[in-house]
């Protein structure tokens, strides 16, 4: 599956999904559309008389299951971009994630452990155990506010109050900080 990057009614990029680039890559009001078959895009102006035809593709109008794929793209952007917890950033991917749940069971089982976290930055810093806890909590929290926050999009989507990728934007998301 491509990912359309657009701003502007036009489209910037496109990548495939698995590579997992984020929006902000290519500036601020950037938005990412999945998108399966770029040979549907049009294109703006006159195309070339010779050569390869560089023209930009306009950015495509969604449908509602199109548009529904596109909030629940940006809720996975979302919930991946980590957050700050208690001043300690924390990777809210999936293998963060699965980190995350590990190092949660071993507090559980001993409070008065303490683990050295070591943040994307590469900042190391001593946890104890009810810290974790209180990280884990968080961040399971975070990620539950992004499921909540899409399915509210979903519900404007299928009413026809959001009609555009615009309105599904301008939605108050969880900010990842």
């Amino acid at each position: 599956m491509n990912q359309l990057y657009c701003s502007n009614g036009i489209v910037v990029a496109w990548h495939d999904s698995s590579q997992n680039i984020p929006a902000s890559a290519y500036g601020t009001g950037v938005s990412i559309i999945p998108w399966s078959n770029l040979a549907t895009l049009s294109r703006i102006g006159t195309p070339p008389v010779q050569g390869p035809d560089t023209r930009p593709y306009i950015a495509p109008a969604l449908n509602t299951t199109q548009l529904i794929a596109y909030a629940q793209n940006k809720q996975a952007m979302i919930a991946a971009g980590g957050i700050t917890v208690s001043g300690v950033m924390c990777g809210t991917d999936t293998a963060s994630l699965a980190l995350l749940e590990g190092v949660y069971t071993l507090a559980t089982a001993d409070g008065s452990a303490t683990f050295q976290w070591v943040e994307g930055n590469g900042i190391v810093t001593t946890l104890t155990a009810s810290q974790v806890i209180a990280i884990f909590s968080t961040v399971h929290a975070f990620i539950q506010s992004t499921f909540t926050a899409c399915a509210a999009v979903i519900v404007n989507i299928n009413n026809s109050t959001y009609t555009t990728t615009a309105q599904v934007d301008a939605y108050a998301w969880p900010a990842n900080s």
